[in-house]
């Protein structure tokens, strides 16, 4: 049996009886907000009729609410089950894969083919097509599934990529399921409770930190450990090896933690599962210190290759920043250990990150100097971490940039002028880097091209490149409504719509397959723009590197390079949802930079993007435009 959605988000909302929004809920269990607020229905009408009720507030998200408790705890002991948990479903795809995986992770034994198709009620055919499915799962973690007749398959691969597989490919059912490892769910729950008290303990006593999500992939890692010593599947490791990890701190922990389960579960440690150990934490560890000398040669090297090749291709300058470099660099350091033992750090927050799409962008460009140097591919979720690096400096950079030099000139005196000063502050404080006053005399000695914009009470006889505005005395409502667009981002978001076309706009695509599509659309620009090169084949490469498709319904391609001296934006809102990799897709933006773009305007539409990107409603607005101009709308609304 295993857990319904409902379950699930009853379980969220009664685990502390606070409020809790829909998208809060929907990043925990990697779904949409709507199919939250949708379970959510459902799930008021079964407790309807039993005493309690989910409440939505605005601003503030749905909370539980018990009013009949007598009727209420009645309800969970007799009838709850029937909600809560489901049979298991062979029709469902997803099911019968993790349930193979299982199966051939779990056994050190040929398994039968034709034994798996009578248990999961399947022919030979599909059982055959989900194989090929669950080898490309596997083949992430170097493991290949061999057959022999009359035996059957099996997996072949080294014990710790089997174990990364069984952590990584079946996460999310790695403690729900009361098959799984063939114990019951008190047992199980008392497990990792114990597991949880050793290595919090010892990381007190070590004073050690890593993340939370960190923190949650170790206690599965070690679960799997003490179950796959006690079935007798023991790790391996170079001797060579074990004599440098156990100069690591990582090692001494590891043994504390080890001495500690082999107490409590009656198993013994080998010196190889200390070493495995030790290996997480290495990949794992999180440092407090933000002395740059405390970060490796290796780390810093590459770290300053990264941020060369974000402002090579990126047109991004980020070399300088102090605080980017000694944080990515002591980032850098566990990823090159995780990557060396083949570790994989999930990211919980990928989707989200993702949504930054230059920032991302500069990461995976980034990462292809890891890639290079260690002959790997690093997964999307490294990237992703990389990305929020990159994506907090670049925020510093844009927060400076869009920042205003201003003068104000007065022709009344110090008074009115000091008065002119404070109003103008109240209104645009967040928009001024330095703000100066001056008298008209003055004014006509001074160099006001050094200002971003003036603001004068005088009309003003002496030529200047910098935009003036002519105000009165006391900056009235008038006044106010004219200097805003020079110093925000409207005037940058008029500008920004002509990025937009309405010969690049495509309603109801009829297409089936994302790969004709982009052949189709790229087919469409190259007759329209002038592109340098093979636009369809750098976006499919750009593709390999990090899917473009998310779970918003939103694709976003682009080209591995700029190919354009100008920057567009394509539009194709699909007749039907296709399938894009995993994602279901219904609206494209198909994005084209030129070389070197860094204006105050594709910064607003970087930023309008990503608030895009993150609105569902928005996003189900745009998907019924018929034109451009009503796609803008809403994008910009």
């Amino acid at each position: 049996m295993y857990e319904t959605r409902i379950k699930k988000i009853f379980d969220i909302l009664t685990n502390d009886m606070t409020f809790h929004t829909s998208g809060e809920i929907s990043s925990i269990l990697d779904c949409s907000s709507r199919t939250v607020r949708d379970e959510i229905k459902a799930l008021n009408v079964i407790l309807s009729d039993h005493g309690a009720s989910i409440v939505t507030t605005a601003g503030k998200g749905c909370i539980f609410e018990v009013y009949d408790r007598e009727c209420f705890e009645s309800f969970i002991k007799t009838d709850w089950h029937k909600y809560a948990f489901e049979k298991e479903n062979f029709n469902n795809p997803q099911f019968r894969l993790e349930y193979i995986m299982r199966i051939l992770l779990f056994n050190s034994d040929y398994v039968k083919v034709d034994d798996i198709c009578e248990e999961l009620l399947i022919s030979r055919s599909q059982f055959n097509k989900d194989l090929k499915i669950v080898k490309m799962h596997l083949l992430k973690y170097s493991l290949s599934i061999e057959s022999k007749p009359y035996l059957g398959i099996i997996v072949e691969g080294s014990e710790l990529n089997k174990r990364l597989a069984i952590a990584n490919c079946l996460y999310e059912n790695i403690f729900k399921d009361e098959n799984y490892f063939d114990i019951k769910d008190n047992e199980n729950s008392k497990i990792l409770k114990d597991i949880k008290g050793v290595v919090i303990n010892t990381f007190l006593n070590y004073e050690y930190e890593i993340s939370e999500t960190a923190f949650k992939n170790l206690i599965i890692h070690l679960y799997i450990a003490v179950r796959r010593i006690q079935s007798g599947d023991g790790m391996s490791v170079e001797k060579g090896e074990l004599i440098r990890l156990k100069s690591k701190k990582e090692y001494l922990i590891a043994c504390e933690i080890t001495k500690k389960l082999s107490e409590l579960f009656s198993v013994d440690f080998p010196e190889e599962e200390i070493a495995y150990i030790s290996i997480h934490l290495l990949g794992k560890k999180i440092s407090r210190d933000t002395n740059a000398k405390s970060i490796p040669s290796e780390a810093e090297n590459i770290t300053i290759e990264m941020l060369s090749i974000v402002k090579d291709e990126m047109g991004v300058d980020l070399t300088g920043d102090l605080d980017l470099r000694i944080s990515l660099g002591l980032h850098i350091t566990p990823l090159i250990d995780r990557i060396q033992y083949g570790l994989v750090l999930n990211n919980p927050v990928l989707e989200e990150i993702k949504k930054d799409v230059f920032a991302f962008d500069a990461a995976a460009k980034a990462a292809c100097v890891i890639n290079k140097k260690y002959g790997v591919e690093i997964s999307e979720d490294e990237i992703g971490y990389i990305a929020l690096h990159l994506s907090v400096a670049i925020s510093r950079i844009n927060e400076e940039k869009n920042k205003k030099n201003i003068l104000i000139i007065c022709g009344s005196g110090v008074g009115t002028a000091n008065m002119m000063k404070y109003r103008f502050l109240r209104e645009f404080e967040q928009y001024v880097n330095k703000l100066e006053t001056c008298d008209y005399i003055s004014a006509n000695e001074a160099d006001l091209d050094q200002y971003d914009l003036i603001i004068t009470s005088v009309p003003l006889s002496k030529e200047t490149k910098t935009p003036i505005i002519e105000v009165g005395l006391f900056l009235n409502k008038e006044d106010i409504i004219n200097i805003r667009p020079h110093i925000s981002n409207v005037l940058a978001e008029n500008k920004m719509n002509s990025f937009f076309s309405e010969d690049l706009f495509f309603f109801k695509v009829k297409t089936n397959n994302y790969e004709k599509l982009i052949d189709n659309l790229s087919k469409e620009i190259i007759n329209k723009k002038n592109i340098h090169g093979n636009l369809y084949e750098s976006i499919m490469e750009r593709e390999k590197l990090s899917s473009t498709a998310f779970d918003n319904s939103v694709a976003m391609p682009h080209p591995m390079n700029p190919m354009t001296d100008e920057t567009f934006i394509t539009v194709a809102i699909l007749d039907k949802a296709i399938k894009w990799n995993d994602k279901k897709i219904s609206l494209v933006i198909l994005l084209n930079i030129k070389e070197g773009e860094n204006s105050e305007e594709i910064e607003d539409f970087y930023y309008k993007l990503g608030d895009f990107m993150s609105d569902e409603e928005k996003i189900n607005r745009a998907l019924k435009s018929k034109n451009m101009n009503e796609f803008l709308e809403v994008f910009n609304d």
